[in-house]
């Protein structure tokens, strides 16, 4: 039978088991908090890297850089430029 529905002989068994429970979920919450983190530094990575490129391309038509050089930490291809909340898996990193 699995542990979980397996029933505690003693106070004690019933002590450790809500106190790995416990652990668990705040592990599962400190997870959550970490991931929401890592999608917001991705998704600022990502603008900043595109207002990098809109400059770089800007510098060009006023002639202030005279050939463009494909720089690889900014040619990025813009999915959709209006909202900075669309899905970034493989946008950025598969180019």
């Amino acid at each position: 039978m699995h542990w979980s529905k397996r029933k505690l002989g003693n106070a004690e068994e019933r002590a450790e088991c809500k106190k790995l429970n416990k652990e668990l979920e705040e592990v599962r919450f400190s997870n959550t908090l970490l991931r929401m983190q890592n999608e917001r530094a991705e998704r600022d990575l990502y603008w900043t890297r595109f207002q990098a490129h809109e400059f770089y391309r800007e510098m060009i038509h006023r002639g202030f850089v005279f050939e463009e050089r494909p720089n690889e930490a900014i040619d990025i291809p813009v999915k959709d430029e209006e909202s900075p909340s669309f899905e970034l898996r493989g946008s950025f990193r598969d180019s």
